[in-house]
């Protein structure tokens, strides 16, 4: 139950911030990509995704198998792989890592791609993008039933470095639960990075188990 109500979380979290651009364009040249990049791997404890620049240290987390993530998507990786830029200008958003830690949280990292908006969204910048998504994250947890709900920009530190995103608190089934997301434009794609679990402390410190590709 814990484990079903932390991918229920996750898949809305996923889809209310970057309330700021409902339309997206759907054509995108995704012809020097495969879905293995996309999805990335695991490799000695690791996750590892070059084409976003990021691992993620899996000590003691569950990595989530491709069925388990299929099941969040709209399309399943084997699909996806056998005509991969076509099933991409078909895709509003795309799942391609989850993983969760014995005490409930976890981590989920999914792409939007940005087609020919990509552009736009760089010029705009991320700041801007973030704090245009507080209104609808706030107004779309209520509309899901979540109670208490409070919505902020933040900034999250990996490494040496910060970046632009959300803070969200809110009650569900009387638990106090925190997501604290970081988003970033990769090429063509906005990066979305949730952490979620009930323990605000944990949740920051779940970041540091991130860190840049050399």
């Amino acid at each position: 139950m814990k484990k079903v109500l932390c991918l229920c979380i996750a898949f809305l979290l996923c889809f209310m911030t970057v309330g700021y651009a409902a339309e997206e364009a759907t054509s995108t040249d995704a012809a020097e990509e495969t879905a293995d990049d996309l999805f990335g791997r695991v490799e000695d404890e690791n996750y590892v995704n070059e084409l976003i620049g990021f691992g993620f240290k899996l000590d003691g987390w569950h990595f989530c198998t491709d069925e388990e993530i299929d099941a969040l998507n709209a399309i399943s990786k084997t699909v996806l792989t056998e005509d991969f830029a076509k099933m991409m200008e078909q895709v509003d958003n795309l799942y391609i890592m989850m993983a969760l830690a014995n005490d409930g949280t976890n981590i989920n990292i999914s792409l939007r791609p940005l087609g020919d908006y990509a552009v736009l969204y760089k010029a705009m910048g991320m700041e801007s993008i973030a704090k245009s998504s507080v209104d609808s994250t706030v107004s779309m947890l209520k509309m899901a039933g979540y109670q208490d709900v409070s919505v902020e920009y933040i900034k999250t530190p990996v490494e040496d470095q910060e970046y632009d995103g959300l803070q969200a608190k809110f009650n569900l089934q009387n638990q106090s639960l925190c997501s604290r997301i970081i988003m970033l434009i990769c090429d063509k794609y906005l990066v979305t990075i949730t952490m979620t679990g009930r323990d605000e402390n944990k949740v920051g410190e779940s970041f540091q188990k991130l860190y840049h590709l050399k």
